[in-house]
């Protein structure tokens, strides 16, 4: 979560929690912007493709960062010590490169500053168990990014404001040109980075003094971590027509940030693409027939299998609808983490479904009593669908109730 371009960051202040980390845990260190030098000087397959950006003086491609960063991290040396990682993640997308990575990696800490980021790993991999996040008031952040300097002997770089150098250390100035630029970005990638590691956040006041400031993430390092593995949202949400599945589902994947998944929606879909399963829908939906379980569940978990799904997680809708479904999901491989069963009385469904309608003309959904039209015009035209009919909704309602137990048993189990 670093609000600022890999070329700029190479001499902040957090190179010192870095250090102080790396001594404490014996791990290696490095720095985001180094790596993409060095992949270049040596010719890696990441180095080769980032090499003509690097040339043109061109801001490096997120896609290929990543690429640079994942190659350095499966090497010996941090696959036997573990690694101190400053200058990345600085957006969602990277954040996600390093979750999805888990797949193939194990790791240890990842520690994300305000202003700066550190990530800490012991094991040699990519899963975040540790997330800090440093934080000062603006007024703070701007007069230290101005108190740089530089040790022309050692090369090492200090901060008059936070961390004073020796007496003997020669001192150069540093102008920091790019604050502006580098708090926007900061801004704009904030909430997105974090969220990505919200179950194992610490947040601590970078406005105290820099050894307090260090104790603190390290004594949260200490703690034991509450997974191995970054926390992918897998969720059902199932229930009685009307129960308010689709208000829930859509409610779980913002909050989760997931990727909602309706079956109808993706039925259609199949079916206005020409895809094979799709013309293998078509008579069962011109006529209104229960579509085959088999079918259903190829169709779901095709979905599933895709990128977004894989690397963000995903809200199912209503399905499985049985337990042949269910078992075609387990089997498939996919295992939800939260099964939500609605419940509601008949009354209230059939109030709910009943009085929805739709604008021919426009698509806009109204209830005619919860989100009424609001001219008379509209109220006119709005149509109700054939199944939301009170007869039809009762025998969706009785074929809900004859599945759902069965099903609540299957994740019982």
């Amino acid at each position: 979560m670093v609000p600022l371009a890999l070329e700029s960051v190479r001499w902040y202040a957090f190179l010192f929690s870095a250090k102080d980390i790396q001594k404490r845990f014996n791990c290696v260190d490095i720095h985001a912007s180094a790596v993409i030098e060095s992949a270049v000087l040596e010719g890696t397959p990441a180095g080769f493709k980032a090499k003509e950006f690097v040339d043109s003086g061109k801001t490096v491609p997120e896609d290929i960062i990543s690429e640079c960063i994942l190659e350095r991290l499966s090497q010996a040396d941090c696959k036997k010590n573990g690694w101190v990682l400053h200058g990345y993640p600085t957006t969602r997308a990277q954040a996600t490169t390093l979750q999805t990575a888990a797949a193939k990696f194990v790791f240890k800490f990842l520690i994300a500053i305000q202003f700066f980021s550190v990530a800490v790993a012991g094991g040699g991999g990519h899963i975040c168990l540790y997330f800090v996040v440093l934080s000062a008031p603006i007024a703070a952040v701007r007069e230290r990014a101005q108190q740089w300097c530089l040790d022309s002997g050692s090369g090492d770089f200090y901060n008059l404001d936070w961390i004073s150098p020796p007496e003997w250390v020669m001192q150069e100035k540093i102008q920091y040109g790019s604050w502006e630029d580098d708090m926007s970005h900061y801004n704009k990638n904030y909430s997105k980075v974090v969220s990505s590691f919200r179950a194992n956040t610490r947040t601590i006041d970078a406005a105290q003094p820099y050894s307090t400031v260090r104790d603190c993430a390290l004594d949260f390092l200490r703690i034991k971590a509450r997974s191995n593995a970054p926390i992918i949202p897998r969720v059902i949400v199932l229930g009685t027509p009307g129960s308010g599945k689709t208000t829930v589902s859509k409610a779980f994947a913002e909050i989760y940030n997931a990727i909602y998944v309706n079956v109808d929606d993706i039925a259609m879909t199949a079916v206005a693409s020409n895809s094979k399963i799709g013309n293998a829908l078509k008579p069962y939906m011109k006529r209104n027939m229960m579509l085959p379980d088999a079918l259903l569940t190829t169709l779901v978990t095709n979905r599933l299998w895709e990128d977004d799904c894989v690397t963000q997680g995903w809200v199912l809708d209503g399905f499985p609808m049985t337990r042949a479904q269910a078992e075609g999901l387990q089997h498939a491989g996919f295992l939800p983490r939260l099964v939500a069963i609605l419940k509601t009385s008949h009354q209230v469904s059939i109030e709910r479904l009943s009085m929805r309608c739709i604008d021919p003309l426009t698509g806009d959904h109204y209830h005619l009593t919860r989100n009424p039209p609001l001219t008379e015009a509209i109220k006119n035209r709005l149509q109700h669908h054939p199944s939301d009919k009170e007869d039809a909704i009762n025998r969706r309602i009785q074929d809900a109730e004859a599945f759902l137990p069965e099903i609540r048993d299957f994740y019982k189990q």
